[in-house]
C-alpha cells in the first residue's frame, strides 16, 4: 500500500471522528438541558 493512501484515509477517518464527536457533543448538551427540565419539574411537584 502507498503511504500517501494510508495518510488520507487515516486524515478521512479523523475527519469522521471529528464529525461524530462534535454530533454526539451536541446530543449530550439536548440530553443535559431535557434532563434539567425534568429536575426542575420534579422540583416543582415536590
Amino acid at each position: 500500500m502507498d503511504k500517501d493512501f494510508i495518510i488520507n484515509e487515516l486524515a478521512l477517518k479523523i475527519a469522521q471522528l471529528e464529525v461524530e464527536k462534535a454530533f454526539l457533543k451536541s446530543e449530550n448538551q439536548d440530553l443535559k438541558a431535557k434532563l434539567q427540565e425534568k429536575e426542575k419539574d420534579n422540583e416543582v411537584k415536590a
